[in-house]
């Protein structure tokens, strides 16, 4: 429940740093949510999709690709939001 409400919070803050053109915000949040999700393991498809955020904030500075690239991080982290919200239902 912590780690849901962690994300919603890392989700929303991503999101707003993204529009904003935030490169320092959306690196911070980014390595934040590292940790948050540190539980389910490198090799869970969210770990993947922040890995590779990551990265790619480190070369790119073009915001077009940024955008491009946190659309798919922003449907993984929505998606795992809400496969940890079913566990907690049970």
């Amino acid at each position: 429940d912590e780690m849901r409400k962690q994300l919603n919070v890392d989700f929303q803050g991503y999101k707003d740093a993204v529009d904003n053109e935030d490169i320092d915000t959306t690196r911070k949040i980014i390595h934040h949510m590292k940790s948050t999700i540190s539980p389910l393991g490198p090799e869970s498809n969210i770990a993947r999709a922040i890995i590779e955020t990551g990265k790619i904030l480190q070369e790119e500075n073009n915001w077009s690709v940024i955008r491009e690239d946190s659309q798919h991080l922003l449907s993984v982290l929505e998606k795992t939001i809400e496969l940890i919200k079913k566990a907690d239902n049970f």
